[in-house]
């Protein structure tokens, strides 16, 4: 059982597949290990070029559906999409998740907000989008893809990041969202995002679940991990066995 979202103590689960992590209101199972969907298809990847709902990539699809009914018998799956051009893929993970069988709450879907859709209107509508791309009424854990943004100063960066994360707080509470969090963010980023005009900490802000970096032999983050350690927040990696550059 680890902290997150309004943090709790306890330490990681002993024999199971699955950690529990106990964030604000929702009690939530994530599986230790999960299926990243960015480059499922080569295609795409490749070309970086955008792919709509409407041209599904047949390999991408009858992967990820295969590997839902693989792995169903470990327990909660863990697939993290992505809702920005040329990735697009959540209507591809809707489709297989329909076509595996598979019970939505037995799949635990991340998703992420780009940073051209930082700020107050344009978050919600990615938010809802990715509802809709996801054919679900909720996302188990949404978080900001990176600290940059459209802004132009570091004020303007800083406020849209706020906006978002504001945004995102009031859709955890309405339930659309179970759980919220970040990524690539420094410690610096994520005392922003809690602090109102006066510089002390928002009253009701919610403390991101997690924080997903690349975490690896060659990158440590000893400095992000241990905030985020202190502050109770999940350190979750991404390229955990080295960067593309590395291998």
């Amino acid at each position: 059982r680890a902290p997150g979202g309004g943090g709790g103590p306890g330490g990681p689960g002993e024999g199971a597949a699955a950690a529990p992590l106990l964030f604000d209101r929702v009690l939530c199972d994530v599986p230790c290990s999960g299926d990243g969907t960015l480059r499922k298809n080569p295609d795409i990847w490749d070309s970086w070029q955008p792919r709509y709902s409407a041209t599904l990539h047949p390999l991408q699809l009858a992967i990820l559906t295969r590997g839902l009914q693989l792995l169903k018998p470990g327990g909660l799956l863990l697939y993290s999409t992505c809702s920005f051009s040329p990735v697009e893929n959540e209507a591809v993970v809707a489709a297989a998740i329909a076509e595996s069988g598979v019970p939505r709450e037995e799949i635990f879907l991340t998703s992420k907000l780009w940073c051209t859709d930082h700020g107050t209107e344009a978050t919600y509508d990615a938010i809802l989008a990715s509802l809709a791309a996801l054919s679900t009424d909720y996302i188990d854990l949404y978080l900001i893809h990176a600290p940059t943004n459209l802004g132009e100063t570091d004020e303007e960066i800083r406020d849209l990041r706020q906006q978002s994360w504001q945004v995102m707080e009031q859709l955890h509470a309405a339930g659309a969202l179970r759980s919220i969090g970040v990524s690539n963010f420094e410690p610096r980023h994520i005392e922003q995002l809690l602090r109102g005009t006066g510089g002390s900490r928002r009253e009701g802000a919610v403390l991101p679940a997690v924080n997903q970096v690349e975490l690896h032999a060659y990158l440590s983050q000893s400095d992000i991990r241990e905030y985020c350690e202190a502050q109770g927040i999940l350190v979750t990696s991404y390229g955990s066995v080295g960067a593309a550059s590395r291998l």
